[in-house]
């Protein structure tokens, strides 16, 4: 599967990219302190264990991160896999 996203239409939101200061092909994402609060909230109520033993809330959290990012996260990170 091929993901063709220009990852500098991207607009980060929520979070900041910066290259590595040992090499520019390896990223640093910093998600805002903002999000973390908001992120933890809406996860609180999902015990590790349920994480564990329900693959489906894996895919879950991530889209509860990915919505709190304006879906740009998720596009950045497929988008930087693929190149």
């Amino acid at each position: 599967m091929t993901h063709n996203t220009n990852l500098e239409l991207i607009k980060p939101v929520g979070y900041s990219i910066e290259n590595h200061p040992g090499s520019n092909r390896v990223k640093v994402v910093t998600i805002s302190e903002a999000v973390v609060k908001q992120y933890a909230e809406k996860i609180a109520h999902l015990p590790v264990q349920a994480l564990e033993y329900k693959p489906f809330n894996r895919f879950h959290v991530a889209d509860v991160l990915d919505s709190l990012c304006d879906y740009t996260l998720g596009k950045f990170l497929l988008g930087t896999l693929s190149c």
